[in-house]
């Protein structure tokens, strides 16, 4: 049973899922995270993902903490994937491990209006009922995990999530809404997607830049590099981001970003020195481009950068272009 740290006595299970938990063999972060269920990423042998309901959070972080998930969870990274993808909210009514997520958004059931029946047969839910059924589901004990163990081989077999924490299928009984992402504070706050994304992309990060195509002799396709990435969000109302980093070979590059489609993304400034062999800067040279950041976690993004630099006559073969894709891990 929950114990009084992640339960009674918390108002708001998500204000629980600020920190990243790193196990002996293994790393858990949240990954998408709705008004219904969280899915969380799990980094160890490989990859793959936990779907938790809401009501089932603090059990489950519980019992992650105590190390009572060790087991199972490790037992299930050892396993190769069998392609075990979380899809649909449907799939959400209980804890379960699967190896990859279809999309953030997948756990986000389709919106409808609490009391009305959603198709032949459907029920919509009241406050009401739903009051009725959180008392019933606190006095639910969760499986053995001995008995989840057990069965990790055989449902791997069988392409089926892991359970994680028993109860069963869980009626959702509250209107969803349209956005994945929530964060710590009132039961129903739930944040728009471009403020969603923009608190997962502000901070200092360390970003490993490869290049995928150049026209410059010295810049090779297939190169990498790390450097560092700062970027301050902005939202009066709307929300923008301002990125500042450092590029290549002396380059230092800006970009003020706009939300769409998930990403942020806009065009890229700077400047770029031209020098002799002796290190002397002949000229300054104009960067010019675009960037789109698409956060992946609370500690990860993906992205790429597309730059032209100008010709100038003082840098002879300058005029270049340079495309990167971008990982970036929170610093």
């Amino acid at each position: 049973m929950a114990s009084n740290e992640g339960g009674v006595g918390l108002r708001n299970p998500f204000e629980r899922l600020v920190t990243v938990r790193e196990r002996p063999q293994y790393k858990i972060e949240p990954l998408s995270i709705a008004w219904n269920a969280v899915v969380f990423q799990v980094s160890g042998s490989r990859r793959a993902v936990v779907c938790v309901p809401r009501e089932e959070l603090d059990d489950f972080l519980d019992r992650l903490e105590s190390g009572r998930l060790d087991e199972s969870i490790v037992s299930f990274l050892d396993a190769p994937p069998a392609n075990r993808i979380l899809r649909s909210s449907t799939q959400a009514g209980s804890s379960g491990l699967f190896d990859d997520v279809a999309s953030p958004d997948s756990i986000v059931p389709a919106e409808r209006v609490p009391g009305r029946a959603r198709g032949v047969g459907g029920r919509g839910g009241t406050p009401r009922r739903e009051r009725e059924n959180k008392n019933r589901r606190r006095g639910r004990l969760p499986r053995s995990l001995v008995a989840v163990v057990a069965v990790v081989a055989v449902l791997a077999i069988g392409g089926v999530a892991v359970a994680l924490v028993g109860g069963g299928s869980s009626s959702k009984k509250a209107a969803a809404t349209s956005t994945s992402t929530t964060v710590a504070g009132p039961t129903s706050e739930t944040l728009a997607p471009e403020l969603a994304a923009a608190q997962l992309l502000e901070g200092t990060w360390n970003v490993t830049r490869t290049i995928t195509a150049s026209t410059n002799p010295l810049q090779l396709v297939g190169e990498v590099s790390v450097v560092p990435y700062t970027v301050t969000k902005v939202c009066a109302p709307a929300c923008t981001l301002h990125l500042d980093a450092p590029g290549s070979l002396g380059a230092h590059e800006e970009a003020d970003l706009a939300f769409a489609d998930g990403s942020y993304n806009g065009p890229v400034t700077g400047t770029s020195p031209c020098t002799d062999d002796a290190g002397n800067v002949l000229a300054v040279s104009t960067i010019t481009g675009t960037v789109v950041l698409t956060p992946s976690s609370l500690s990860q993004f993906t992205g790429k950068l597309d730059v032209a630099v100008s010709d100038d006559p003082n840098c002879l073969g300058t005029n270049r272009t340079l495309t990167f894709d971008l990982a970036g891990q929170r610093a």
